[in-house]
């Protein structure tokens, strides 16, 4: 949806399990994963990633959905490279932004500040009015808060969350920027979603 949230394409090529033949196939959404952490030293990579991404779904199959990030995490922590040794020199943090590190308003507010850089005022708000308009109207009709709102276009979909959804997205790779820009060795990645990478200043495009 958002031009600033890069779909991790390249993590899937390293990191998913060769043997799970089936990992982009519609499945329910999936549940929450805990903070995994993996071997202590001085160098720190952090891998930040959004369980509640899967409140931006769609109610059929499509190929961008939130068994993505649920692949890539489940590699994360079964992946050889981050195996706990004693002999590793690395620290590898997986952390869900949505439960145990919990993005704060200010980190929002300021992910906005700068999704409003990429993407023009008008076209931000509209996206946030039709969420949260929908959302409330359910909320009246004394239905779920989260529905399926429809397409905006050929690719890309909206649920009542979506806009809350790409919000957290780019506050995760801002956090992770800061936090490889913070001294010492370090690195950091974003798993996010959706991607928004053929989105225009003013038009969604490409899921």
């Amino acid at each position: 949806m958002f031009y600033l949230l890069v779909l991790p394409f390249l993590l899937l090529v390293f990191f998913l399990d060769r043997n799970s033949t089936n990992a982009l196939s519609f499945q329910s959404p999936p549940s929450r994963i805990s903070i995994t952490t993996l071997a202590a030293s001085q160098r720190q990579h952090h891998i930040y990633y959004d369980s509640s991404n899967n409140l931006h779904r769609d109610i059929k199959y499509h190929p961008e959905q939130a068994l993505r990030i649920d692949a890539c995490v489940k590699a994360l922590q079964t992946c050889e490279l981050l195996a706990s040794s004693p002999s590793k020199t690395t620290k590898w943090n997986l952390i869900d932004a949505a439960s145990n590190e919990e993005l704060t308003e200010a980190e929002l507010t300021h992910a906005r500040d700068m999704v409003v850089l990429a993407h023009s005022e008008e076209y931000v708000s509209r996206i946030e009015r039709k969420c949260r308009d929908s959302k409330q109207r359910r909320i009246d009709d004394g239905k779920p808060p989260l529905g399926f709102i429809g397409y905006v276009d050929d690719d890309t979909y909206m649920t009542t969350e979506t806009y809350d959804v790409c919000l957290r997205a780019t506050a995760m790779w801002i956090r992770a920027v800061d936090h490889a820009l913070d001294g010492g060795q370090r690195t950091a990645f974003a798993l996010s979603r959706p991607p928004g990478h053929h989105a225009t200043r003013k038009l969604s495009n490409g899921f």
